[in-house]
């Protein structure tokens, strides 16, 4: 293969693993967006348990098997490929903006799989590990900030991206003020807003 087509190939995979990563984050701020709106606010109440969980699970697989391809696409590229380590190592390679986006999965891939085992590790840890979730998005989000041409270049998609983040974190603020104020009244129910173990 010629150095223009080696390129051209490039770019293509390029193309494709930043609209998975893309894809990814939006379904993964959904995810969040889906559970807080869910506990707090007008539709709270209005979605039966049963639905809040599986629309959170959805949004969460949605987002979790995308973000996997923009990792496998990366891995796939013809040219300066990463390295499965590379792929999977936090500051294994391209610094704190590759590192971010690794953590930020590795968290959210612990997160997933606690759901799993809730029933064994019991409310509190996975309470702690649910919540940690967040700290996930804020990686993955800081991860698209660095990484993403389209938010330096301030295009649409950057705009979407800056906009989703924005939203994402006034929700939060105003569910862990919610969470906060509810722990120091006494009312803290033993459930993750509204998600059970």
């Amino acid at each position: 293969m010629g150095i223009v087509a080696a390129a051209s190939a490039d770019d293509g995979v390029l193309s494709v693993a930043s609209a998975l990563g893309f894809l990814g984050f939006f379904c993964l701020a959904a995810t969040v967006a889906w559970g807080i709106a869910t506990a707090v606010g007008p539709w709270a109440g209005r979605v039966s348990h049963e639905g809040v969980q599986l629309g959170h699970l959805a949004w969460a697989m949605a987002g979790l098997v995308l973000v996997g391809g923009h990792v496998v696409a990366h891995t796939l590229r013809p040219q300066d490929a990463f390295t499965w380590p590379e792929a999977l190592v936090p500051f294994a390679r391209g610094g704190l903006t590759v590192a971010a986006g690794v953590a930020g999965l590795l968290v959210l891939v612990v997160a997933a799989a606690s759901f799993m085992v809730r029933g064994r590790i019991g409310v509190r840890w996975w309470t702690v590990i649910h919540r940690a979730a967040y700290a996930g998005f804020a990686l993955m989000a800081l991860h698209v900030v660095l990484a993403a041409d389209e938010v330096g270049r301030i295009t649409w998609l950057g705009v979407a991206a800056a906009a989703t983040i924005a939203v994402v974190a006034g929700l939060t603020a105003i569910r862990w003020r919610g969470a906060t104020r509810r722990d120091q009244e006494g009312g803290a129910h033993p459930t993750v807003w509204g998600l059970e173990p």
